[in-house]
């Protein structure tokens, strides 16, 4: 009984590898090598004695038979494996994945491979000007837009 219980929760956790989840995950193709154990049957031959009419009176006779031998062999197989696309690393956890920029990002967050997205008055490719207030940005060009309205009238 308390085997089963610990077989039980051996295969529980094994149940609960992380798996990757969410965008930018590629696969691939790994090859690995299983060692497999094959039975052969190899043959050899075996002499009997036999009663026959000469002197002495015993003759050799041969037959073929099969003996079973075991050998090992190596196979190779393949099998899917999920990983970061390339710009993309694991998370700490391991359950997905995140861009890489391979500059911090100042005043940002990294959004995209070498894209950063700025805070509110900062701007640049690293978020790391400062923008004039009311604009952000890679350009420091995002901000509210004024218009000014006009009144026009037309004479009639």
């Amino acid at each position: 009984m308390t085997l089963s219980i610990y077989l039980l929760a051996a295969i529980a956790a094994l149940g609960t590898i992380n798996a990757l989840e969410g965008p930018n995950i590629c696969t691939r193709q790994e090859t690995y090598t299983v060692t497999v154990r094959i039975s052969e049957q190899k043959p050899y031959t075996v002499r009997e004695n036999t009663w026959c009419f000469s002197f002495p009176p015993r003759c050799s006779k041969y037959k073929v038979v099969f003996k079973t031998i075991f050998k090992e062999q190596e196979l190779k197989k393949q099998r899917p494996v999920e990983e970061c696309c390339k710009g993309f690393t694991e998370t700490n956890d391991g359950d997905r994945c995140i861009p890489i920029c391979s500059k911090d990002c100042i005043h940002g967050t990294c959004i995209a491979p070498d894209v950063c997205k700025c805070e509110s008055g900062y701007g640049g490719p690293l978020c790391n000007y400062k923008c004039p207030p009311g604009k952000w940005g890679k350009s420091c060009v995002n901000g509210l837009h004024v218009v000014k309205m006009e009144l026009l009238v037309n004479p009639i």
